[in-house]
């Protein structure tokens, strides 16, 4: 298991060294191995191809990083937010090219889906109805993928922390705003 690692690794450094300097488009699986030293026959035994390959950079370098710091682990998600702006802006130009992919099994996509899991728990705990979930999750996770997709395209993109300040204040200003119009018509009128 160390060892598929290793390959693994050298796979995705080599990955994201040509991505500095051509569209994902332009790399093919030839070129991730002739960059890290290794056969065709070795990357189709770890990745299907190289949209999987990006998809298990993210998954390796911030999820599976994320699932292992049990300190942490109860904490929501406005933590998560912070450590996912804080990674994505690290590597934004990496991310940058990844996000520009379109198709079946693309980045976006892949991001999509970790963003669902993560919203559909703090969704459920905080709507409750299985039907209003599926609904609220989708529209977070629709407005949350735009606004870092939009965010990392930037020439220069604002901070990671100035980011996620950002989306906080907009979530808690929308939340705070309702609650107050709620709490408004629920008063008798005289």
């Amino acid at each position: 298991m160390a060892d598929s690692n290793i390959t693994k690794r050298a796979m995705a450094a080599a990955m994201k060294e040509l991505l500095r300097d051509r569209p994902f488009a332009k790399v093919n699986v030839s070129d991730i191995c002739d960059a890290c030293g290794m056969n065709r026959k070795s990357f189709y035994y770890h990745f299907q191809d190289k949209y999987e390959l990006m998809n298990w950079i993210f998954f390796n370098e911030y999820v599976h990083r994320m699932q292992q710091e049990d300190e942490r682990a109860d904490l929501v998600g406005w933590y998560r937010l912070d450590d996912l702006c804080r990674y994505l802006y690290e590597n934004r130009e990496f991310y940058r090219r990844a996000f520009g992919v379109e198709g079946q099994n693309c980045f976006a996509e892949y991001f999509r889906e970790f963003v669902s899991v993560v919203l559909s728990a703090d969704m459920a705990r905080i709507f409750g109805r299985e039907e209003d979930v599926a609904f609220y999750t989708d529209f977070y996770m629709d407005a949350f993928v735009c606004a870092v997709r939009r965010w990392l395209r930037q020439r220069e993109p604002m901070p990671a922390m100035q980011f996620s300040g950002r989306l906080k204040r907009c979530v808690a200003g929308v939340s705070e705003t309702v609650q107050a119009k709620c709490a408004q018509e629920a008063l008798p009128r005289n």
